[in-house]
């Protein structure tokens, strides 16, 4: 019987070799949803966010205590080291300082493997915007303190500060405004400034959005559209863009007349130009920019059940939607929304690759909310992931939602060195539970590269 597999299995290798099929002999297979500890016992963790390496994780806990200037929830800021290849993480979490929950550092790697921070530190009493440095091959971490002197900041909430480097330049952007919570903001602006050789060498506004003025301040809370699409540098390309959502009719945005939260994204290069890249007709939900030229980047549409590709096929060219992956509503703890009501929404998406039959495959880590209204509002959600390729279709939740009754969000995949295995960690709470009094959980699920099974006549081969 063996001996008879075999021969079948080498007759259609061959079969398909001589036919010059291109069909997928590898798939992506999705492993269980476990609940992690980190050495030393920690277990709840609060917005994991990895280098672009993989190899070390920020997170923050809350202590219970507010700003003294912006009244804002006080953090304690820990990394710790994990290793991609594995998905262990190699020594106890080590405290970095303290900062407010939306100005908290995101991290990044410059060119010669050193960990970069930006973020607002509060550890000597004053709210200060910091360029964090540390070199990962000394320990404990020594990270140095680099603080910024940033122009018309006076009396503004900052937030959301996120850095890139490039040789011996670092840029930051950032959201200041009237308010640190986002949806409760008269105006936010968007800023951006170059640091270099420890000074502020250049610095400037890219947008400024408000409500508009008919609302004589009375308009309904709301998202304004640089906190809907969430900002974000696109940096595997040849000179650094910046994506940002901006209203079509800014002077009209959220009167009466004016709910869609149509949204037109925009891109800003670091030389202070912004231009309009896509009108995308209905509001795109934290862009998530990818791929290996200007031409590609993928982003969850707003008020349906969806994750759209968006693609360009010129660096300065319109953006045009390729497709969409509506969720399959019976892989699903949710139910589908009935016609007129407010339906699930996708965000949150992260984009990670893989090596498959010899080809890096795109992949998408998102979001799925219980309901558009409540996405924002720690209701409950499930992880799902996506392929972006037609050759390997795959769409699916790879959270463990057979207990509904958590808020996860956030995914954050992290992709071993063979580009054969990805992690994807998120958090999770209890539902209506508020990350600052709840034990934030920190999840993974194990997605690898496998062999595809061959089937003839009833035979898995």
């Amino acid at each position: 019987m063996l001996i008879s597999l075999l021969r079948k299995a080498k007759f259609l290798v061959g079969l398909l070799a001589a036919s010059g099929c291109s069909c997928a002999s590898a798939a992506l297979t999705v492993g269980e949803d476990n609940r992690v500890t980190l050495p030393g016992g920690e277990e709840c963790v609060v917005n994991p966010e990895f280098t672009p390496s993989g190899e070390w994780m920020l997170y923050m806990q809350f202590i219970g205590a507010l700003s003294p200037v912006s009244q804002e929830p006080m953090v304690d800021m820990f990394i710790v080291e994990h290793d991609p290849a594995t998905g262990e993480f190699l020594a106890e979490p080590q405290l970095v300082g303290q900062s407010t929950a939306g100005a908290r550092p995101y991290l990044t790697e410059d060119e010669d493997g050193r960990i970069v921070m930006a973020g607002i530190d509060i550890s000597n009493g004053a709210e200060t915007m910091t360029l964090y440095s540390a070199d990962p091959e000394v320990a404990p971490l020594d990270f140095q303190k680099l603080g910024l002197e940033l122009e018309d900041t006076e009396g503004e909430c900052l937030r959301s500060v996120f850095p890139y480097t490039t040789g011996t330049e670092s840029h930051l952007w950032w959201l200041q405004g009237d308010s640190c919570r986002p949806g409760d903001t008269r105006y936010v602006e968007l800023r951006h400034a170059v640091v270099e050789n420890d000074q502020v060498t250049a610095q400037g506004l890219v947008e400024r959005q408000a409500w508009s003025p008919q609302c004589n301040g009375n308009c309904s809370v709301g998202f304004l559209p640089m906190d809907l699409t969430y900002a974000r540098w696109v940096l595997n390309v040849s000179s650094p863009i910046l994506l940002f959502g901006t209203a079509p009719d800014p002077l009209n945005f959220g009167t009466p007349g004016n709910q869609t939260r149509d949204i037109t994204l925009n891109e800003y290069r670091p030389d202070f130009d912004a231009v309009t890249a896509v009108d995308a007709g209905d509001a795109i939900v934290k862009v998530a920019p990818f791929g290996y030229s200007e031409t590609e980047m993928v982003a969850g549409i707003d008020d349906q059940s969806s994750l759209g590709f968006w693609q360009r096929t010129s660096p300065t060219g319109p953006y045009e939607l390729l497709q969409t992956f509506p969720i399959d509503f019976n892989q699903s703890s949710f139910d589908e929304p009935l016609p007129g009501q407010p339906v699930s929404e996708v965000a949150s998406q992260e984009v990670f690759s893989l090596l498959l039959d010899g080809s890096l495959v795109n992949f998408a880590a998102f979001q799925l909310c219980e309901s558009a209204l409540r996405c924002f509002q720690f209701g409950l959600g499930e992880i799902w992931i996506a392929s972006l390729s037609e050759r390997y279709p795959q769409l699916e939740p790879i959270s463990d939602n057979s207990v509904n009754d958590k808020t996860r969000n956030e995914p954050e995949p992290v992709v071993s060195p063979d580009q054969q295995t990805a992690w994807v960690y998120y958090s999770a709470w209890p539902e209506n539970g508020l990350p600052t009094n709840s034990c934030n959980e920190l999840r993974r699920t194990k997605l690898s590269v496998a062999p595809m099974a061959l089937f003839r006549d009833g035979f898995e081969l």
